[in-house]
């Protein structure tokens, strides 16, 4: 019954994210969309040292740089099927090729910070497996602070916590190398904000 009742609130969770997404597009997805558009066409060789940017110079780690290289691989691999699909298959609808061109990239970058948001409180679930998991779950799904960061703002917060939050569950579950320091290099591969707790660790 839990298990049902989880998949429902994921279900609700995400498409509640997913109809937010057009509400915004902030600056900082400009510079993740450049970074990795850039990254793809340069690669990776002398990327930091580059003095020429669309907006601004890249910033953050290099995980960071290759989600959204990824991310606009995914947009440039759907719009071209798009087109495709528009020029050879006559029950294609066209106005779908309107509404990629306009919202395609924003849906690509906001996603992975969504699904993060989904596994967060999965996560969350696992630490108490109960029903009361269930009900921490949702609040955290249901929290203004997840749900605006990544659906709307744009963020990738909620990524770096992910991660950490499984560094931090198999670090309980005394996983100790090959998961948890395993986890908790990645967040800080893809962005330093719990690079504090590192240092809380050793002492």
């Amino acid at each position: 019954m839990n298990k049902k009742l989880l998949i429902g609130i994921f279900l609700c969770a995400a498409l509640f994210r997913i109809l937010l997404i057009p509400i915004a597009r902030h600056g900082d997805l400009n510079n993740n969309s450049s970074w990795g558009s850039e990254l793809l066409i340069h690669g990776p060789v002398g990327f930091y040292g580059r003095e020429t940017w669309p907006f601004s110079a890249p910033n953050q780690p290099p995980l960071y740089l290759i989600l959204f290289a990824g991310a606009s691989s995914i947009h440039s691999a759907v719009s071209s099927a798009v087109e495709y699909l528009n020029q050879n298959v006559g029950a294609f609808p066209s106005s779908f090729v309107w509404w990629w061109e306009w919202w395609g990239e924003l849906y690509v970058m906001k996603i992975p910070g969504i699904l993060a948001d989904l596994g967060i409180a999965y996560v969350i679930y696992l630490f108490v497996r109960k029903r009361s998991g269930v009900i921490l779950a949702a609040l955290w799904l249901i929290n203004p602070i997840s749900w605006y960061n990544s659906a709307i703002w744009g963020g990738t917060d909620s990524i770096v916590n992910l991660f950490g939050l499984l560094s931090f569950y198999y670090l309980i579950e005394k996983k100790y190398l090959a998961h948890s320091a395993s986890f908790f290099l990645v967040s800080i591969l893809f962005k330093g904000s719990l690079l504090m707790f590192a240092q809380f660790g050793y002492y």
